[in-house]
């Protein structure tokens, strides 16, 4: 995937300062929430950088990308490439199987 490098991208998004109505004398100074994403660079465009979290049919031509984000290119603090190396290594099994696999959050009434 060397068309859309690893990065993580620093943005500013705006925010509601409070979920719930206020007198305007109130309301806080405004200040923009900073965010940051990490995906694969899809498009470096001038107006907006488009990332995604998943790939699909890696191995194809016809790849897929899941979690497709637009960040308008005015709101971007900052765009820092990452490694991407091919061993992932955790201290979780990476089957668990039946007897530990985990149970379902929610369940149909009976």
């Amino acid at each position: 995937m060397t068309d859309c490098p690893l990065v993580l991208i620093t943005w500013e998004d705006s925010r509601q300062p409070a979920g719930r109505w206020m007198f305007l004398h109130d309301i806080p100074a405004p200040k923009p929430v900073k965010c940051t994403t990490v995906g694969w660079l899809l498009t470096d465009g001038d107006n907006a950088k488009v990332i995604c979290q998943s790939m699909a049919d890696i191995d194809s031509a016809d790849m897929q990308a899941g979690g497709v984000m637009v960040i308008p290119a005015c709101c971007v603090v900052s765009i820092e490439r990452l490694e991407e190396v091919e061993a992932i290594t955790s201290s979780c099994r990476r089957d668990p199987g039946p007897a530990t696999a985990p149970k379902p959050l929610l369940t149909s009434p009976t």
